[in-house]
């Protein structure tokens, strides 16, 4: 039975350990900011339909943003945006976030 505890605590510190690590920072592109959820939904969808298959709505107190990707680091997302505005000028506006997904 001691064994069985000691194995359990290692396996609940390792889960722990999981947890801390998975809300690291990581970096995003935004492309659209201060929208209204639904406008922000709606966005999503279009751009799914152009190929942007993980774009997604975030809410905040200040209005919704529209991004897409999760990067970890900054010249990373900034590679994602130079590949979107190679695909189109509609987004010739993105810009990176950093954030705690």
């Amino acid at each position: 039975a001691e064994n069985k505890t000691a194995a359990n605590a290692d396996f609940q510190n390792t889960n722990a350990a999981k947890e801390v690590s998975e809300s690291k920072v990581t970096f995003v592109i935004v492309l659209a900011s201060r929208v209204t959820k639904s406008n922000g939904e709606a966005y999503v969808s279009t751009l799914k339909k152009k190929g942007v298959d993980d774009a997604r709505v975030i809410s905040a107190s200040n209005g919704s943003k529209v991004i897409c990707g999760r990067y970890s680091s900054e010249s990373e997302a900034m590679n994602g945006v130079r590949e979107l505005r190679e695909m189109s000028s509609e987004f010739n506006d993105a810009w990176v976030m950093e954030t705690m997904e």
